[in-house]
């Protein structure tokens, strides 16, 4: 199995709305940072926040970028994720 998808999932995708939710897993009390860059590895938006249980969800903002394909990168002390993200028109 993808440990990846195991501990960080995003929803929905394709991007329906103004906002991703990422979802993460067995990482509570851990400081999750992110960064959403394009294709080209420019990065287009970043934060973090910390996981307040052992599922978290956070909803990230992407209503200011155009459709296409994204990378929402992940990482903790101890685990990190690519996630790949799409937005509609």
């Amino acid at each position: 199995p993808n440990e990846e998808s195991e501990w960080a999932v995003i929803f929905p995708n394709p991007i329906i709305n103004q906002s991703l939710v990422l979802q993460v897993r067995g990482v509570a009390q851990q400081r999750v940072s992110w960064q959403l860059v394009n294709l080209q590895g420019k990065t287009l938006t970043q934060s973090d926040f910390e996981a307040q249980g052992n599922v978290h969800r956070q909803a990230i903002g992407v209503e200011a970028l155009p459709a296409g394909t994204y990378i929402l990168q992940l990482q903790t002390s101890t685990r990190k994720a690519n996630l790949k993200v799409v937005k509609g028109d």
